[in-house]
Formats: C-alpha cells, sequence, structure tokens
C-alpha cells in the first residue's frame, strides 16, 4: 500500500510539474484515494471492516484540499461506497434470503459511519475555511509589514541626517546613506565594524549630546551628534536585554562657517562704524595742520633744513589722509553702480596695466577664459579695483619668474553664476591669520596695512558675491571669487 500511495503521489506530482491544471489532479487524487479506500475495506470485511476509518481520511483530505462543499461530497460518496459494501454482502449471499442478513448489526456501523463522515466533513470544511482565513490575514500581515518596512528603509535612506545602531560593544548595526556619506565609508565597510575611537570617547564623556571636531588630511569637519538608547526585551527570559542605541548626526561644518563669517561681518561692521568716526574726526587736525605747514612754506626766510622738515611733514599728512580715505572706503563703501560688463575685457584691462608696472615687469600673468564672452551686472570701478587688489598680492607672493594665473568660469547646472580664480606659487598664507584675513589691519606684509583684502571682501559682497582663499598644491594660495551673473 505504501507503495501504491508512493506511486501516485509521484504521478501527481510529476502531472503537476508538466501544467496540469490543479484542480484536475486534484480531481483524480480524490478519486484514486476513495476507490483505494474502497478496496482496501472490501478486502477486509466490508462493513465490519477494522479499516473502515479509510473513509474518513478521504474526507479530511477533501476539507484540506478544497472547501466546505467538496467535503461534504466525498462525505456523501464514502457514505454510498460504505452502503455498497453491505449491498455487494447481500448479492454475494447464495440462495440466502434478505431475512438471514442481520439488518441489527448492519445498521449501527451504517449510522456510524454516517454520522462520523458529515461531522467529520463540517467540522473539517469550517476548520479549513478558518485556516484559509487565516492564511490570507497572514499573507496581508506580510504585505503590510513588508511596506511598513519598505517605508522605514525609504524614510531612512531619504534623510538628510546620519543614522546608525550600535550594540553595547559599539559594534554597528545598521547604518543609512546620509551616515555613509557623512563618516566618508561605505555601508559594508561600516556594518559589523566598532565605532570610531573619538566618537566612543565623546559618548563616553557627554552623553552623546553636543558637537564633534572630526580631523582629517584635508580638514576640520563639525559633527553634530545625538545618542538614545532603546531597550528590547527578550522573549525567552525577561531580565535578559539586548540594548540597542541609536546615533543621529549631521555634519555642521557649513553651518558653523557661515555663523563664523556672520560673526565676522558683524565685527567687521563695527569695526567700520568706529573707523569711520576716528577717521572724521583724524581729518579735522590734520586740515589744521596742513593748513599751518603751507602758511610756514611762504616764509622765505627758512632755512633749507626747515624746508625739508616742512615737506615731510606734508608729505606724511598726504600720506595719512589717504590712509584715512582707505578707512572710509572700507567703512562706507558706496552702493555698486552695476552695469552689463564684459569680464574677459576687465580682466585683461587690470592685467594689462600691471604687466606694464615696473615692479612686476619679470612675471607673467597667465589667463584662462572661456572662449565665449561672459556678461555679469557689476560695477567696472570696484571690480577692477578688486581684480588689482588680489593680482598686486599673486604677484608680490610669487616673487622671481613664477608665474601667476587668472581664470574666468562660469558655474551651476543653469550657469547662474561665475567664477573668478586667482592663482600664485608663493609661501601661501599663514593658519594664524587664515580665518581673518579679510579683516582690516590683519596682514602677514611687514609694510601692509591688511586693508586692500578687507576693502576686496566688502565689494564683493557688495555684489551679492562671496570670496574665499584656498591652498594651491604644491605652495601658494587661490583667492575665488563667485559672482551672479545677473543683477
Amino acid at each position: 500500500m505504501s507503495l501504491g500511495t508512493f506511486a501516485v503521489v509521484f504521478a501527481l506530482a510529476l502531472l503537476l510539474r508538466m501544467g496540469y491544471a490543479p484542480q484536475i489532479l486534484s480531481t483524480i487524487h480524490l478519486t484514486t484515494s476513495l476507490l483505494a479506500a474502497w478496496i482496501i475495506i472490501e478486502g477486509t470485511g466490508g462493513i465490519y471492516s477494522p479499516f473502515s476509518f479509510l473513509y474518513l481520511l478521504v474526507v479530511l483530505d477533501a476539507a484540506i484540499i478544497g472547501s466546505l462543499k467538496l467535503s461534504l461530497l466525498l462525505a456523501t460518496l464514502s457514505f454510498c461506497f460504505f452502503t455498497s459494501h453491505l449491498l455487494l454482502k447481500y448479492l454475494l449471499v447464495a440462495k440466502a434470503s434478505f431475512d438471514l442478513l442481520s439488518l441489527k448489526s448492519a445498521a449501527t456501523p451504517l449510522l456510524s459511519h454516517l454520522f462520523g463522515v458529515y461531522l467529520l466533513a463540517i467540522l473539517a470544511g469550517r476548520l479549513a475555511k478558518l485556516l484559509e482565513y487565516a492564511e490570507q490575514e497572514a499573507l496581508s500581515m506580510r504585505s503590510d509589514l513588508a511596506e511598513l518596512s519598505y517605508q522605514h528603509t525609504a524614510i531612512l535612506e531619504s534623510l538628510p541626517l546620519g543614522v546608525l545602531t550600535f550594540d553595547n560593544n559599539d559594534c554597528i548595526k545598521m547604518v543609512n546613506q546620509a551616515a555613509s556619506i557623512i563618516l566618508e565609508q561605505s555601508k559594508s565597510e561600516l556594518i559589523g565594524s566598532k565605532l570610531t575611537p573619538s566618537i566612543r570617547k565623546f559618548i563616553r564623556q557627554s552623553g552623546g549630546n553636543g558637537e564633534l571636531q572630526i580631523e582629517n588630511e584635508e580638514c576640520t569637519r563639525t559633527l553634530k551628534l545625538t545618542c538614545a538608547t532603546v531597550s528590547l526585551q527578550t522573549q525567552i527570559n525577561s531580565e535578559l536585554q539586548d540594548r540597542l542605541r541609536v546615533l543621529v548626526f549631521e555634519d555642521a561644518t557649513q553651518i558653523r562657517a557661515l555663523e563664523d563669517k556672520f560673526r565676522m561681518q558683524d565685527r567687521l561692521a563695527s569695526i567700520g562704524e568706529l573707523a569711520a568716526s576716528i577717521a572724521h574726526e583724524i581729518r579735522n587736525p590734520l586740515a589744521a595742520i596742513s593748513g599751518a605747514i603751507q602758511l610756514l612754506e611762504k616764509d622765505e626766510s627758512a632755512s633749507p633744513e626747515d624746508r625739508k622738515l616742512q615737506n615731510i611733514v606734508h608729505r606724511e599728512i598726504e600720506r595719512l589722509n589717504a590712509l584715512i580715505s582707505d578707512f572710509l572706503n572700507y567703512a562706507r563703501p558706496p552702493s555698486p553702480n552695476l552695469t552689463k560688463t564684459n569680464l574677459q575685457e576687465l580682466c585683461n584691462d587690470v592685467v594689462f596695466m600691471l604687466e606694464k608696472d615696473e615692479r612686476f615687469l619679470n612675471n607673467k600673468i597667465e589667463t584662462a577664459f572661456d572662449t565665449k564672452a561672459t556678461f555679469a551686472h557689476v560695477d567696472k570701478e570696484q571690480m577692477q579695483q578688486v581684480l588689482w587688489n588680489l593680482l598686486m598680492n599673486a604677484l608680490e607672493a610669487s616673487q622671481g619668474q613664477e608665474k601667476v594665473k587668472l581664470t574666468l568660469e562660469t558655474n551651476g547646472t543653469e550657469k547662474s553664476s561665475i567664477l573668478i580664480k586667482v592663482f600664485d606659487s608663493g609661501p601661501g598664507v599663514s593658519k594664524d591669520i587664515r580665518e581673518r584675513i579679510f579683516e582690516p589691519f590683519v596682514t602677514d606684509k611687514v609694510n601692509g596695512t591688511g586693508l586692500g583684502l578687507a576693502m576686496a571682501h566688502r565689494a564683493v559682497l557688495a555684489h551679492r558675491g562671496s570670496i574665499e582663499i584656498l591652498d594651491n598644491q604644491p605652495s601658494g594660495s587661490i583667492f575665488v571669487i563667485s559672482l551672479p551673473l545677473s543683477a
């Protein structure tokens, strides 16, 4: 029997693999099972066979495969097949009347079988229905869980904040894309690795809330971190807990740089107001001194030594007056008169004037412009002064035969801004004054006043642009001016 069952199951699996409809295979399977049960029961005693329960298995199989209707149909068929054992026995009894058969003894198994198969069909069908409903609910919940997991992953991946989780051993369990970008490591490298020593030390000292400075070969970055602890209670033992910690962080380097920039602008504004007031007050006594010297110059009886001293005083007064004028121009710069200007021609004019200067005859200014003319709304005189100051500083820093480079290029996806870059190959700007290079009186020149870059900075800001200093490899500096092309 086991070999026959195995053969039937194998044949059905082969037919299913060949592409036959499951309904046809189910019909063949149930029919074969019903006939096999009839044969076994008929061969082992008919209605008195100890294997009469096989009909119940067929009904149960129908309930599992199909529905309540199919199980009731198989229950009816099994009862008919079971009754056929009695009829077959009656027909095979030779020359015996119907009275010879014990109807009383046959009624008991018939009624028991009838009650059993229909009760099993109803209960099994009901259970099969509930099982089908439970499977549908499970599939629905699994679909909802998959959708929720997808949404959770999508939200984490789209966050601009870095999110990672780690356990008590500081082993990273999960990271999102922003965390990978901020930490400059791939997800595969981060997951399973340990937190960096600087982050672990920061969490231990500050509890995980605050800002952390991370230094690398290129720059120093500022990370703003927030750490929280999640306690997960296991189902095995209520006392056994796996503590999972969540670290949320963002790169605040640009924000802090902007804050420093705004603080510097406020400081420069206050210094400018003070300088303007002082310069205005100094001009009055300078005018009086200048008038007195002019009166003394008219005295023809003055000795040559006195006249020499008078000339020195007069020259120094003019020098102080020029310095005060620079103060006033920095403190209260005139509003730019924006006109549409060809920036390539403006740059070429400044380069031509500097190359004719006797101080820089041995220096060469290399230019690299776009082939197409670039126009922008700027104040021509102010931008000429800005380029003059930057190029003159570059020429002074690049001593001897070192080259200075000036480039002009559009920037942005829609080319909405323009970049003017001045390259020099000098010693570069020291770190001590790098952050304050655009403040007045901040300079590393022996005879410099530190007003040139400060005035250039104010002029660029008045054009709604920006100026910054970068390192030029292998030596020197790059001053980058960004200006909007439109007014």
